[in-house]
């Protein structure tokens, strides 16, 4: 079988992009260009996801977002088809970006710049192999993509410094605490996961009436007066109907949440809701904010508080996702499509 017209990038989470080209023959330095990477490990560098061999990739240096590869064209080409593979069972938002400059800034990058790059496709979700066609073909001398969460561990599957039976102890896992009160459980579950191999459990086991149940993840910071989306997936037990907060507060400098305790301010920093779910199917939940003029730092979280004479409830929480601007699309709409 004649190899397809395709170049082959692997990016920092093990995924790879197949840019299908228009009357483009196949070669392994297809397109005579180059390739660039903002952050890369040892053995890892970027030109290495444009050989043609999917055994080899670049990786990030670390977990730290955005990630961005860039590859470059000696000529102006034609895309007729993006196409990103994840690797099962992970999810990732990601966005992709053209340039048709005849030359770029990569020292100084800065991918919302419209003057030079357009974005093609996302921000959203990705899983598994995601096939994005465009016609008529785009023109571009550089493609960039660019990976991008602000929520560390989203997946928890990082569990430094917990244990799984440990249910009350304020660390969850890497990046998460609880906050409990006279009772309530919350903790890593390896039994189910929306993705990854683990989500986290929270219940109103032994609570009382009135009382909460928190998780947290550490602080992030972020830019004031700027567009962010806050999203998660979230299920109940099968036959039940579980009561799910979830929370972003917005913080100064200092962190200092006390001094806004009880009176309108802490109101006006904080955005949250509560969302009835009664299925055992993963159910995204999200909103968008916009940053206040002094927010430094935003705390996400998640809660649920004993209502009297209440069933029990449980809900798990999986891949929460915080980036900037706004989300496009729910991963329930995405359709799995194999590569020839």
């Amino acid at each position: 079988m004649a190899k397809k017209n395709r170049l082959f990038l692997i990016l920092s989470v093990l995924c790879a992009i197949h840019i299908v080209l228009k009357d483009v023959a196949y070669t392994s330095s297809f397109g005579e260009g180059s390739t660039y990477a903002t952050t890369y490990a040892n053995g890892f560098e970027p030109e290495k996801a444009c050989d043609g061999n999917l055994q080899t990739q670049w990786k990030a240096f670390d977990g730290t977002y955005p990630q961005v590869l860039i590859r470059s064209f000696k000529e102006g080409v034609e895309i007729n088809k993006v196409i990103t593979v994840f690797p099962s069972p992970f999810a990732y938002y990601y966005t992709i970006y053209t340039s048709d400059k005849h030359s770029v800034s990569l020292n100084s990058l800065d991918l919302e710049d419209t003057q030079t790059w357009t974005k093609i496709i996302g921000p959203k979700i990705g899983k598994g192999q995601m096939v994005d066609v465009f016609s008529p073909p785009i023109k571009a001398k550089y493609i960039a993509t660019k990976l991008d969460n602000l929520i560390s561990n989203s997946s928890f599957e990082d569990i430094t410094g917990s244990e799984i039976s440990q249910k009350h102890a304020s660390l969850v896992c890497a990046g998460w605490r609880r906050m409990v009160k006279d009772g309530g459980v919350v903790m890593l579950d390896s039994s189910t996961s929306h993705t990854g191999n683990a989500s986290v459990m929270v219940t109103d086991e032994n609570l009382k009436d009135g009382f909460g149940v928190h998780l947290y993840h550490d602080f992030i910071p972020v830019k004031p007066n700027t567009t962010y989306t806050y999203s998660a997936y979230v299920r109940s037990s099968e036959g039940k109907i579980a009561l799910v907060g979830i929370r972003l507060d917005q913080h100064t400098l200092s962190k200092d949440w006390a001094k806004f305790s009880d009176n309108a301010e802490a109101t006006r920093r904080t955005k949250w809701g509560e969302f009835e779910i009664s299925t055992t199917k993963w159910k995204k939940f999200s909103f968008t904010i916009r940053t206040l003029e002094d927010c430094a730092y935003v705390h996400p979280g998640f809660f649920y508080y004993k209502r009297q004479n209440q069933p029990q409830n449980y809900f798990w929480v999986d891949d929460v996702f915080l980036i900037e601007g706004e989300d496009e699309t729910d991963i329930a709409g995405i359709v799995e499509q194999s590569i020839e």
